[in-house]
Formats: C-alpha cells, sequence, structure tokens
C-alpha cells in the first residue's frame, strides 16, 4: 500500500477543486444557453454580456502571469537544490515550459499598447 503524503493529499485537493469548479462553470453555462434559446424560441435577441472590461483583462493577465512565473521560479529553486542529474531533468521540464511565459508576456505587452491606444484616442 502507498503511504498517503502531504503532497498527494495536496494534489487530491487541487484536483477536486479543478473538478468542482468545472461541473458548476458547465451548469452556469447550460443554463445560460437554455436561457438563451428560450429567448431565441420567442423571437426575441438576448442581451450580449459583452467582454470584459479591457483593464480588468489586462490585469487577469498579469496575475495569471505573476504565478506561472512564480511556478517556474519553484522549478528553478528544485533544480538548484537537486543533484546534478535530476537537475537536468527539472531543467529540460523548465525548458519546455518556458514557451508559455514568453507568449504571455507578449500578450501583456499588446493588451498594455491597446488600451494605452484607447486612452489617448478617447475625447
Amino acid at each position: 500500500m502507498y503511504p498517503i503524503t502531504p503532497e498527494a493529499v495536496y494534489t487530491a485537493i487541487a484536483c477536486t477543486a479543478i473538478l468542482v469548479f468545472g461541473f458548476y462553470e458547465y451548469r452556469r453555462r447550460e443554463q445560460v444557453h437554455q436561457l438563451r434559446m428560450a429567448l431565441l424560441r420567442r423571437g426575441e435577441l438576448p442581451p450580449d454580456p459583452g467582454r470584459a472590461a479591457p483593464v480588468s483583462r489586462l490585469v487577469a493577465t498579469v496575475l495569471v502571469t505573476l504565478a506561472y512565473a512564480g511556478a517556474l521560479g519553484i522549478l528553478v529553486r528544485l533544480a538548484a537544490q537537486a543533484a546534478p542529474r535530476y537537475a537536468r531533468s527539472v531543467l529540460g521540464v523548465l525548458l519546455a515550459l518556458l514557451p508559455p511565459l514568453v507568449v504571455l508576456v507578449l500578450i501583456i505587452i499588446r493588451d498594455f499598447r491597446r488600451l494605452t491606444r484607447a486612452r489617448r484616442e478617447a475625447p
């Protein structure tokens, strides 16, 4: 029998939280879809929920990028503490996970430029 370690408990809690969130998000979207379909059957156009405000999208992207960079920082710390033969494996994983961080940074730069340009053009 495998021992129950704190890491296994944390992983189980995280997986359970993701599944519960996914279940409730699916139900919420299903209800919104049913409402929209009911309005369309009656010949009414459903209201357009629109998109999130650009500032909130930018803040959310920055927070996700910081969390992702923090996780990669933990990997760097683990690689520094590990024996050289294990450090190579951790660094390999780190290099595989680095491109999404670059993409996130580029998205932040693009959104920030769009936001500043829109504010300059606004009356």
